[in-house]
């Protein structure tokens, strides 16, 4: 039986994603309220390490304090960072290691040049919505950036490396509805889509927004229909 909906009203990006990545889980997690196990809390706290999760939520983190000072407010960045319920007692050194190393090839990059250090406003955790067949289409955008002639870029971390294989993947999804978002919410198409894959090798990959908005917002009110009709 396919998943419904817990709530007509409003639904979050990820978790669409979520749904079409793993309609099974997202049947346990989002629908009937189901304990999932979170993997925070396996063999990796027990080596005093972090999971996957909490150096993703750290890298965030870092890039949200940092803003568009760059490397020169990376170092305080950090301090801040570290200090958080998000990192305090739970990443390793190697990992705190691992995220100074990917943020600072990001800041190094032509992304972060000529997109964020140079722009007018930076918001961080953008929180973004839309109406979509009467269900509230919610998010949060990592980075938003306005510059001074008007342009608007979306920017979406990521960690790890990018994803093999043709089609809308899950993180061009999401990335895709926030930039509908920023249609509606603007009135204007974001000029540029980026995905940053933060890692070893920091790796930026320009997006085409209206064509991920015309593919992300067709997928998800299918993915609605399709919840509607099996409630």
């Amino acid at each position: 039986m396919s998943p419904s909906l817990r709530s007509a009203a409003a639904i979050p990006i990820t978790a669409l994603a979520h749904l079409r990545e793993h309609p099974e889980g997202f049947a346990d997690e989002w629908v009937h309220d189901r304990c999932v196990i979170d993997d925070r809390w396996g063999l990796s706290r027990l080596d005093g390490a972090g999971a996957g999760i909490d150096v993703g939520n750290f890298a965030h983190l870092v890039l949200e304090m940092v803003g568009r000072e760059g490397a020169e407010g990376l170092d305080e960045a950090l301090r801040a960072a570290q200090r958080s319920p998000q990192a305090a007692g739970i990443l390793a050194p190697r990992q705190i290691q691992d995220v100074t190393d990917w943020v600072t090839d990001y800041l190094s990059s032509s992304t972060y040049r000529d997109i964020v250090a140079c722009c007018e406003r930076l918001r961080s955790e953008a929180p973004v919505s839309f109406l979509l067949d009467g269900v509230a289409i919610e998010g949060k955008i990592d980075a938003l950036a306005q510059m001074a002639d008007g342009a608007v870029h979306v920017l979406d971390y990521k960690t790890g490396q990018p994803r093999a294989g043709a089609g809308l993947g899950a993180y061009e999804f999401q990335i895709g509805l926030y930039c509908e978002a920023v249609r509606r919410g603007l009135g204007r198409v974001p000029d540029s889509a980026t995905l940053v894959y933060l890692g070893p090798e920091c790796t930026c990959v320009p997006l085409s927004a209206d064509d991920l908005i015309d593919e992300a917002v067709s997928e998800a009110a299918r993915l609605l229909a399709e919840l509607s009709q099996s409630g």
